[in-house]
């Protein structure tokens, strides 16, 4: 059974029942108990080892040689238009996440009516814990009504013309906009370099967006190498992605360390 037919049968009606009678059936053709943990990854670029892995298996599996066709293929990944850099993000578990929070600042401004009510202890700082807490439903609210199912946008380093928000369109779409240059890859290059003929060697390379590791708080990144076999000789792939800046890494501290707080649900929340 492929790999791809697994996984169809496995996207199909209850995961985990349909999971227990795969592992069932190849369990007694083998003749020993195995146990399947699947594994999605969303796009090949979330890795360069991937990538590389990805090109390398496509080409062998495909039985392609590397000729003027195939390496146009591997260089046309630093395309925009390539389907690679299309992201599809499902929001249901987020929503889930705002509505929770939601309930608990819900029953915070019950709870801080009713000590108001009574007048129990300082009604200065209740009303204020009030007036912020009916704040942050408001925004929590919004961002509920505001929130799509699904976010698809592109991972592209470099925005194109006809992606760009005209002006009336600009503060509709600011959110999306703003949640997408979060995902994008900083940068990425790909060289391929064939096999050595006389005293000369053939060497292709395309990149896209800020690709050096040496640029100014340019940190996360990985790079991968891998060989491909081709009639013609070995041929060496090699590939760079770059995708965040140190000050935007979770743990910097070149922000406010303020913003570090960690979540409590209810006073340090805040939705934007």
């Amino acid at each position: 059974m492929s790999v791809a037919a697994v996984r169809e049968y496995l996207n199909h009606g209850n995961h985990l029942k349909l999971k227990q009678n795969v592992e069932i059936v190849l369990s007694t053709l083998h003749g020993n108990p195995i146990r399947i943990q699947s594994h999605f990854t969303p796009s090949v670029l979330s890795s360069a080892t991937l990538t590389t892995s990805y090109i390398k298996n496509y080409l062998i599996r495909n039985q392609e040689s590397l000729n003027g066709g195939s390496i146009r293929k591997i260089l046309g990944l630093t395309d925009y238009k390539h389907q690679s850099w299309k992201f599809k993000l499902d929001q249901s578990a987020r929503k889930t996440h705002y509505k929770e929070v939601l309930n608990e600042l819900e029953f915070e401004e019950k709870k801080l009516l009713t000590l108001t009510k009574f007048k129990c202890g300082n009604l200065i700082e209740l009303e204020g814990k009030l007036s912020r807490v009916q704040e942050n439903i408001k925004h929590v609210k919004m961002t509920l009504k505001l929130m799509k199912d699904t976010l698809i946008g592109s991972l592209h380093p470099e925005p194109r013309n006809n992606e760009l928000p005209s002006t009336t369109t600009a503060a509709i779409s600011n959110t999306t906009e703003e949640v997408n240059d979060q995902l994008k890859i900083r940068g990425m290059i790909i060289r391929l370099a064939g096999p050595r003929k006389g005293n000369r060697a053939m060497t292709w390379e395309k990149s896209v967006g800020a690709v050096s590791v040496n640029s100014v708080d340019y940190v996360v990144a990985e790079e991968s190498k891998v060989q491909i076999p081709s009639k013609l000789g070995i041929f060496g792939l090699y590939v760079r992605i770059v995708y965040q800046k140190l000050s935007q890494r979770p743990t910097s501290y070149k922000k406010n360390p303020q913003d570090l707080e960690l979540f409590n649900g209810i006073s340090t929340f805040k939705p934007f």
